[in-house]
């Protein structure tokens, strides 16, 4: 294509010129021509500047006078588990500080700081002065100044079976024998907190099953023990996204609790019914995502599969586990990116309360969540600075609360002050 735009090119200059050199046998005459009008010169349109990604310190005014607005038992809870995952830490260890990093050590001697006060059984207002004049305060800023999203996640009660019936079908899967996991850590501490998961084949390490993989496949059969039959592939699913569940079992009950998943990329499902218009943007939510489920059963293993990624489960006692290995406290406890915040460090959210109508319409209550938390848990579609995921605890009204969640907010990392 561009050969032959040059050489059209060439072919209308000699012409041009030709015309040109026949022109001054007889120059033409001079004929006086209006000037052109002035124009207004192009307007500039300037390129939006955004604050970089990361962290960036600021008073605390910024809060408004805003104070934590629940229980501080609860607080203290989810600070001594927190405690018990950096006492196990070498001191020096780096943590995920925006681009920067930060050593246990720092995240370390804040909580143990907070502990203290915590301790002397503070109001809210009170122990907002003590950390106001002893501690920093660092707002997450997302990439692109975009604001930071929030999404909430619970506890499921689920009926489930030991045995394989009629009405209960759908497996629960413990972690297949043949599964790998490669820290990276361990050929380049560059690369520590990065793992690689898959399997063996031949001479070669291998990606693990994906889910269309293992459900319509079953891939699994004879690689991982089945812990429980649940009745729907929604139930089985829906313990996945939440990472735990509760399951209900000849009047017994036990905890799921999340023990590894197979290494491919969390893609969401309510993203992809709200691209085709399966559920508008105004009812989009965790309820609406199952009831679409449950009322379109031939088109489920589509929906379902276009998620890649795959939970794998152990039974436990006593309460659900995040990340860090410690229970996690409702209320108290998020999921964030690891990467870009430092995992068990303290916070300050302020954050829209959901709401769902009788129409299933999500909205905003008038209501602002204003909570310290703790970093506790991640998730497979918790990436960025721009994310969080609130852990509500269990029960309906936790599950009503989590499945509607899905508004902007601040987050605040809390330091001692140096």
């Amino acid at each position: 294509m561009r050969t032959v735009k040059v050489g059209f090119l060439c072919c209308f200059f000699a012409i041009v010129l030709t015309l040109s050199c026949v022109s001054k046998k007889t120059p033409p005459a001079v004929v006086s021509k209006p000037q052109p009008t002035a124009t207004a010169a192009p307007k500039v349109v300037a390129t939006p500047s955004y604050p970089e990604e990361g962290f960036s310190k600021v008073s605390w005014d910024k809060l408004n006078g805003d104070f934590d607005d629940s229980e501080l038992l609860h607080l203290t809870d989810g600070v001594e588990e927190s405690l018990k995952w950096l006492r196990n830490q070498k001191p020096e260890r780096e943590l995920s500080f925006g681009k920067q990093k930060i050593a246990v050590s720092r995240i370390l001697e804040t909580l143990l700081a907070v502990q203290s006060k915590l301790a002397e059984k503070p109001t809210a207002k009170d122990f907002q002065t003590y950390l106001s004049s002893d501690f920093e305060l660092w707002q997450a800023v997302p990439a692109g100044g975009k604001e930071l999203m929030a999404t909430g996640y619970y506890i499921p009660k689920i009926q489930g079976s030991r045995f394989a019936t009629d009405e209960f079908k759908v497996p629960v899967y413990g972690l297949p024998s043949d599964l790998i996991t490669v820290s990276l850590e361990d050929f380049d501490e560059s690369l520590a907190g990065k793992k690689f998961r898959g399997r063996i084949k031949g001479n070669a390490f291998v990606p693990y099953f994906n889910r269309e993989q293992i459900r319509d496949k079953k891939n699994l059969v004879g690689r991982a023990q089945v812990l429980t039959w649940v009745r729907s592939e929604w139930d089985a699913f829906l313990i996945e996204v939440q990472g735990s569940g509760i399951l209900q079992e000849s009047g017994n009950e036990y905890l799921l609790s999340y023990a590894d998943q197979n290494g491919r990329s969390y893609k969401a499902v309510g993203k992809l019914l709200l691209q085709e218009g399966k559920i508008p943007k105004a009812k989009m939510s965790m309820q609406a995502i199952g009831k679409y489920i449950e009322s379109n059963p031939d088109d489920m293993r589509r929906v379902l599969d276009y998620n890649p990624s795959f939970v794998f489960f152990e039974k436990a006692t006593g309460n659900a586990k995040g990340s860090l290995g410690v229970p996690l406290t409702g209320g108290r406890s998020v999921a964030i990116d690891n990467s870009k915040f430092p995992q068990a460090a303290l916070a300050f959210i302020q954050l829209q309360q959901p709401s769902l109508d009788e129409k299933g319409n999500v909205g905003k209550s008038e209501q602002i969540l204003k909570r310290y938390v703790l970093n506790q848990d991640t998730g497979g579609a918790i990436r960025g600075q721009g994310r969080l995921d609130f852990f509500w605890g269990a029960g309906p009204e936790a599950f009503e609360k989590a499945g509607a969640m899905q508004h902007s907010g601040n987050y605040y990392l809390v330091l001692k002050k140096r």
